[in-house]
């Protein structure tokens, strides 16, 4: 398979919607379906563009998973279509569903079998199955439009007639699987004209579609697929379909738009996940893959993302759980188990990514240190912690997001942080559990930032399921409030300690300053201070959410956590140990809450989401100040051990935390860590006798 013919450079087109839109109705351009196909089977073959997270046809049971597919219909999430004989069932199933049937993401793993097979007889199957489930759609929601202007399909009259068919980001997703399987019925010596002409027509009304500026969703990842799939589509073509040429240019332009809108300086992607940042990284190597993108500056700026993606993994090779990352392993394959594929690792150009995704078996691991994107607010410590061996696995880690971009997957979350050490989760997020209903923009729930309706979901998204301070019992403010972009002040590794230092302002006139210190394998001290400007009297709540497996019980100004051990398959070489870990304060304002597991009533309160549409009890334990006028003070030390002795009488701070000293002492001694303003941050001095 060859890729494609570089581009000479970026384009900048004007906006062409008024040129090229037809109307007032739409009429297919002129075309020629027997000149077209001996056109089109005279190009250079190009495979299937590789536009998903995760190739399909890198796994080693692909066949096989192709043949169930076929046999059984396709499944995710729970949900399932039962077979892709037509007529496809094209609704009754929840809205995630549904767009992933319209974008016709069923078919990828089809058409990907179609051009990596070795079999010529599983081949014409895989693209005999594709074709009828498209025909299928086309009959049903493309033919009944031909003649409607393509603004008027996207009116919310035609909307309402055909549900998910005209989904901003299904249409970018479905342009380019549609342009694979014209070409194939192009070449495909029984390939029949009249079908060439209606796919042609399809193709050309998606290209139309795509071109209406009111419909381009540059806000969020939906348009950066937009464009992808449109260069996709129209790159396939380009060298023998003027349509096609007058679409990759423009199409171009919109990647490079959309790419400069969603991620920082720092290129992390600036929905506020690292799972959203993982899946366009994905598509945009395999775009590259195919010389769909081959300038300079877009590869610079991919590899910069891979550095990126590379300190948001985890020790225990999964994604940093922020947002709307779902909790998974992305490394395949067994630890010990050389002779697994490694083709998913060898899509990513840095050594440490290679590694991270082979767990270990090609590549070097990424080193470890700090690390401070401070245009995107993330802050990540990787850090060897005493006496622990020299594997990633056994790694402490911490990582803050400090930021608030857009609204877009946005919990209320600011200042959140994750702790992974001794092999294990301590303090997670809540995962994303599920896109599920849809909010009414009257409501007093979407006025408050929430889109989704779903009591889980709504929980996931609040303030007091993350590691955050809440104010008032109210969550933190996502609308009718400027993003405040980064809150990351600094993040920097001091005599062994990992240092963060956070700020943001909460509804206009409460200012928060968050510091994180770690040394790793020993404590987590967490320091939050809260004023309002305004001097108004509020209560704050300083939450903290530990993962599903830790038993908590309170105790006298504090908690007991304990985590039971457990015993991991071969492959990981060894099994994690039981330990315990204390919990104090050094705040004499602060009282120790309830601890919180599986709560319904009166509001939902420690659980978390290890997978879409599933949720398990997880503790959340909380400090508390009430009816605060003066600035609020939270010192709050988790330590590894049995015992834990916080000496209040040599510990002190003065009224802005800008100044303090705390001592206390656990299993590993006496302890004294001094703190004090610096430019750009603090200092810390660290003293164990």
């Amino acid at each position: 398979m060859t890729g494609r013919r570089p581009f000479a450079g970026r384009s900048i087109l004007p906006d062409v919607t008024a040129q090229l839109a037809h109307a007032p109705g739409w009429s297919p351009p002129p075309f020629d379906a027997l000149a077209f196909r001996e056109r089109v089977r005279a190009m250079p073959i190009v495979t299937f563009d590789e536009l998903d997270t995760t190739p399909k046809h890198i796994a080693g049971r692909f066949e096989v998973e192709l043949d169930l597919i076929i046999e059984n219909g396709w499944e995710r999430h729970g949900q399932h279509m039962p077979s892709f004989k037509r007529p496809i069932n094209w609704s009754g199933f929840d809205r995630s569903f549904m767009f992933h049937l319209h974008a016709w993401e069923p078919l990828t793993f089809l058409l990907k079998g179609v051009c990596t097979v070795r079999s010529k007889e599983k081949a014409k199957l895989y693209h005999r199955v594709s074709r009828d489930y498209a025909l299928d759609w086309v009959d049903k929601f493309q033919v009944p439009v031909l003649g409607v202007a393509p603004e008027e399909t996207l009116s919310e009259d035609w909307v309402g007639r055909q549900g998910f068919a005209w989904y901003d980001m299904a249409v970018g997703q479905r342009i380019y699987r549609l342009a694979y399987l014209l070409e194939l019925e192009c070449r495909d010596p029984d390939g029949d004209p009249a079908v060439i002409e209606k796919l042609y027509q399809a193709l050309a009304y998606h290209h139309d579609v795509l071109r209406v500026e009111s419909f381009f969703r540059a806000h969020s990842n939906h348009g950066l697929y937009q464009a992808l799939g449109q260069l996709a589509a129209a790159a396939r073509f380009a060298s023998v379909d003027a349509m096609s040429r007058e679409a990759r240019p423009f199409a171009r332009s919109r990647l490079a738009q959309t790419l400069d809108h969603h991620f920082t300086a720092d290129q992390v992607h600036k929905e506020h996940s690292p799972g959203y940042h993982w899946m366009i990284l994905g598509s945009l190597i395999g775009a590259q893959q195919t010389d769909l993108i081959d300038d300079t500056e877009t590869k610079e700026r991919i590899a910069a993302m891979e550095t990126a993606l590379a300190w948001l993994a985890k020790p225990d090779f999964s994604l940093a759980e922020f947002g709307d990352t779902d909790p998974r392993r992305i490394a395949r394959g067994k630890l010990t188990d050389g002779a697994n594929s490694n083709l998913l690792a060898l899509r990513y150009k840095l050594p440490a990514l290679q590694a991270i995704f082979s767990a270990g078996r090609i590549g070097s691991l990424p080193p470890t240190g700090v690390k401070a994107f401070l245009q995107a607010g993330y802050a990540v410590a990787r850090l060897p912690r005493e006496s622990a061996g020299p594997r990633f696995e056994d790694t402490t880690y911490l990582a803050q997001k400090a930021a608030f971009h857009s609204r877009v997957h946005k919990h209320a979350d600011h200042l959140t942080f994750l702790w992974f050490d001794h092999g294990r989760d301590i303090l997670i997020d809540p995962g994303r559990y599920a896109y599920a209903g849809k909010t009414r923009p009257e409501t007093d729930l979407y006025k408050k930032g929430f889109w989704y309706s779903d009591p889980k979901r709504i929980y996931v998204e609040s303030t007091r399921a993350h590691n955050c301070v809440e104010i008032d019992g109210c969550d933190h403010q996502r609308t009718e409030v400027r993003p405040f972009g980064t809150g990351l002040v600094s993040a920097v590794e001091q005599a062994g300690l990992a240092l963060f230092e956070s700020a943001v302002v909460h509804n206009r006139t409460i200012r928060q300053k968050r510091r994180l210190i770690l040394r790793p394998g020993h404590f987590l001290l967490v320091l939050d201070w809260l004023n309002d400007g305004a001097g108004a009297e509020h209560s704050y709540r300083q939450y903290f959410k530990f993962a599903p497996e830790w038993v908590i019980e309170a105790e006298k100004m504090g908690f007991c956590a304990r985590h039971p051990g457990r015993d991991l398959p071969e492959e990981y070489r060894e099994s994690i140990a039981p330990i315990t870990l204390k919990v104090g304060t050094f705040s004499a304002e602060a009282e120790a809450g309830a601890a919180l597991r599986g709560q319904t009533d009166p509001v939902m309160a420690g659980w978390a989401s290890p997978a879409a549409y599933a949720m398990a009890p997880a503790t959340s334990i909380h400090f508390v100040q009430t009816a605060q006028r003066r600035p609020a003070r939270f010192a709050t030390l988790f330590t590894f051990g049995e015992t834990l002795a916080i000496d209040s009488v040599a510990s002190r701070m003065n009224a802005s935390m800008s100044a303090a000293r705390f001592v206390w002492s656990d299993d590993r001694g006496s302890n004294t860590i001094v703190l004090q303003a610096a430019e750009g941050g603090f200092e810390a001095r660290y003293a164990l006798n």
